[in-house]
């Protein structure tokens, strides 16, 4: 099972635009983490969840029942910086939430969900775009080959908009770009021509059409695996 998730990380709008109408043009549903209110029409194929910032002066509630609010539908969340607590739980499930997608496991083989507490399945990452150029010391391949999406277990693909806008393939360059986060104009300027993280990005959708894959949103593979856990 493959999913593409998509963290917006209080992206500008131009830049979520591109990211978006990406996806479109494929036919490819995602689900989106939502940071913020935004104006970008994103349409009822995709999911959206929230992407809770807790390194803030607000409680966990707050923090989460602020985001509930712009995103009532929401089903999952993931946490900014993937941060994990346990009392989060009765949170989650008190404003409805039935899935969280915080464990990274990195390109590793036969991934599975697995139950949290307060009757919340974790769904984990198979890859995340910043995560994947650390690991990778700075000298990453972005060549699909590297990753064997043949294997059984679930593939959860998690990308910036930022990301895909400046093509990054080093974090030095998006350091640089990074301050004008909210400039789309300015970060065209910085945008890699050579491979990098749009290269990717677009080679994994290419497979995805190619070989007629599914790709499932992030609800639709929590409500497939509580079907076959029996004790959920």
């Amino acid at each position: 099972m493959v999913a593409i998730t998509i963290d917006i990380d209080w992206a500008d709008d131009e830049v979520l635009e591109k990211c978006v109408s990406i996806l479109d043009e494929y036919n490819i549903n995602a689900t989106f983490f939502c940071t913020h209110k935004h104006k970008v029409h994103i349409r009822n194929n995709h999911e959206l969840a929230i992407h809770p910032n807790y390194n803030c002066n607000e409680s966990y509630e707050e923090t989460i029942g602020k985001l509930m609010k712009l995103y009532p539908q929401a089903k999952g969340v993931r946490s900014h910086g993937l941060h994990i607590d346990y009392k989060m739980y009765p949170i989650y499930e008190k404003y409805g939430l039935r899935y969280e997608s915080n464990y990274l496991m990195y390109n590793q083989e036969n991934i599975k969900p697995f139950k949290m507490p307060n009757n919340i399945l974790q769904i984990p990452i198979f890859f995340i775009d910043d995560i994947h150029i650390v690991m990778s010391k700075n000298n990453p391949s972005f060549k699909l080959e590297q990753f064997n999406l043949k294997d059984k277990g679930l593939k959860v693909f998690a990308f910036h908009p930022v990301h895909i806008f400046l093509n990054t393939c080093d974090l030095k360059m998006y350091r640089e770009a990074k301050k004008y986060y909210h400039k789309p104009e300015k970060l065209k300027g910085f945008y890699n021509k050579d491979d990098g993280t749009y290269s990717l990005f677009i080679r994994l959708l290419d497979y995805i059409e190619t070989n007629t894959i599914k790709a499932y949103t992030m609800n639709e593979i929590n409500n497939i695996w509580r079907s076959r856990i029996s004790d959920f």
